[in-house]
């Protein structure tokens, strides 16, 4: 099931490969998309799905990337970094 460095991580850092399995398994891209079209009220989708900015602050919030920006550059995101700022700014308080 887990190549060579998996299973170094998994026999090293035990708690570390559950954490990101849980996240992988709870922030799953399809299941947040599928809740942000549940719960939105006027907030669309266009270019940017909500499970992309979440992707982007979740890189910012376990310190992978320093700044929105520099997760932004690192990023498959086709729209350009001010669409991405204003829609984070747009995101409504029963969609965080």
């Amino acid at each position: 099931m887990f190549d060579g460095v998996q299973q170094r991580f998994a026999e090293r850092a035990p708690a570390s490969v559950m954490v990101r399995g849980l996240l992988e398994l709870l922030l799953n891209a399809e299941r947040i998309d599928r809740w942000f079209e549940s719960t939105r009220e006027e907030q669309y989708t266009r270019q940017i799905l909500f499970s992309s900015l979440v992707g982007l602050m979740l890189q910012i919030v376990c310190r992978v990337q320093a700044n929105v920006h520099a997760a932004y550059r690192e990023s498959s995101i086709a729209a350009s970094v001010v669409a991405v700022y204003g829609k984070l700014q747009g995101i409504e308080l029963s969609t965080s």
